[in-house]
């Protein structure tokens, strides 16, 4: 009887380990590495943007080749049409849409929503009319443009 909860045990040990290679093999390609959170370098389009934290302060666009010829091509259809967007990774893996809106009229940015990240330079106003409120952005279905 001892030599079969022996056997069992080994078992389950052999299979647990199976299991932790597997998990680590896993996290191995989705990270590039087994520790730490290394970015999807590999990901066509990996980008992160840093807005500005206050008035005059730097805002930051870095991205791989692929993620800013989208990003131009996002602008470029901006041009033409009014909306471009692009989808883009950060170095967690998660997607987000980057979204480029042309806006032409000085009225409309009078009442947009200030970009600060910050306070006391963060928006206070209630009624500043937010980005994805603006006309042409999201279409009557949901989908953008």
């Amino acid at each position: 009887m001892k030599w079969q909860v022996v056997v069992f045990i080994i078992g389950v040990a052999i299979l647990y380990a199976a299991l932790l290679l597997t998990i680590l093999q896993v996290a191995k390609w989705y990270h590039g590495s087994y520790t730490g959170r290394k970015a999807l370098i590999t990901d066509p389009a990996s980008m992160h943007i840093f807005g500005q934290k206050q008035w005059h302060a730097e805002a930051y666009i870095v991205a791989n080749t692929a993620a800013l010829t989208r990003l131009r091509d996002a602008i470029s259809a901006a041009l033409i049409s009014g909306v471009g967007h692009t989808l883009s990774f950060t170095n967690d893996g998660e997607g987000y849409m980057t979204l480029v809106i042309k806006e032409d009229d000085v009225k409309v940015f009078d009442t947009l929503s200030s970009p600060y990240t910050e306070a006391p330079a963060s928006e206070v106003r209630k009624d500043a009319l937010k980005p994805w409120n603006l006309p042409g952005v999201m279409g009557k279905d949901g989908q953008i443009g």
